[in-house]
């Protein structure tokens, strides 16, 4: 991934190859589970967790845009903080919903949950590894 580009075109590449992780996650745990409930399990999780990342993208625009325009900090804080709880709030409902009517199983949703924090491990990984080759080819 090329930090040096825009944030947009950054957050495009991040938005682009979530969904190939996650399109990746879904075939393998359909294909080592071989279970209907379990890939539609990781298929809600990853679902919430795409939801919830457009939210906080769209979040991080409006507190760039306020913050320009001269708003108070802690005016700010506030509604990002209410806003984001309340969908967390919303969030646990559903999911608590999922489970009540068994449509979902806690370990398969999680990890589908999990979708967006893999690939910043991934990210990481990434980073570090394509540096240690830079210093290894220096030599």
């Amino acid at each position: 991934m090329n930090f040096s580009q825009a944030p947009e075109k950054i957050l495009q590449e991040f938005e682009w190859r979530t969904l190939i992780l996650a399109a990746v996650l879904l075939m393998v745990i359909s294909f080592i589970f071989q279970e209907f409930q379990a890939t539609v399990s990781c298929f809600w999780g990853i679902a919430i967790s795409l939801v919830h990342f457009q939210f906080l993208k769209r979040d991080g625009r409006d507190i760039a845009r306020k913050a320009q325009a001269g708003l108070p900090y802690n005016r700010i804080l506030l509604v990002f903080l209410l806003k984001f709880y309340s969908r967390l709030l919303v969030t646990g409902v559903i999911v608590g919903l999922l489970f009540r009517y068994e449509l979902a199983q806690p370990l398969y949703l999680v990890l589908g949950l999990s979708v967006i924090v893999l690939h910043l491990f991934y990210l990481l990984f990434e980073i570090v590894f394509k540096k240690s080759w830079q210093v290894v080819l220096r030599r």
